[in-house]
């Protein structure tokens, strides 16, 4: 199957359980593209997951975060489909878009790590348009978290 690479569904990739589509909403560069996940035993869809943040393709651990709204990060295993929720304090997010030059909150997230169950990232942000940028670790226990 052949994909554009520049509108519409441009990649997919099959896991153990599911696959996953990568939608590009706008035509050219630099958009955050958005993810559906698909059941691989039905072709029903599963989920929108938002728009892409971060996806590891590990054979062990593959996931995928995403932006739900502007103060959620959703974290979805890839292998089990099981989801989790972190929630962002949205003034953070709008305060830095304005006053930084990053146009997507995509953007504001670095450093992923899954190690034994435990996600840890980071978010950088800025309080003013002066000052200086900043970093806030979030952790997520997806073991506990996940349904």
């Amino acid at each position: 199957m052949e994909f554009s690479t520049r509108l519409g569904y441009i990649n997919w990739t099959e896991y153990k359980n599911s696959f996953l589509i990568e939608n590009s909403m706008a035509s050219g560069c630099c958009d955050p593209h958005e993810y559906i996940l698909y059941s691989k035993e039905t072709g029903v869809k599963i989920a929108n997951l938002g728009t892409a943040i971060f996806k590891n393709d590990s054979d062990k651990d593959p996931y995928v975060l995403t932006m739900s709204g502007n103060d959620e990060v959703l974290f979805t295993n890839l292998n089990d489909n099981k989801s989790c929720r972190i929630k962002i304090p949205q003034k953070k997010i709008e305060n830095t878009l304005k006053n930084s030059d990053k146009f997507y909150a995509e953007e504001l997230f670095e450093n992923f790590q899954l190690k034994k169950g435990i996600l840890s990232m980071q978010l950088k942000y800025k309080d003013s348009r002066n000052s200086k940028w900043k970093k806030e670790a979030i952790i997520l226990n997806t073991a506990k978290s996940c349904n």
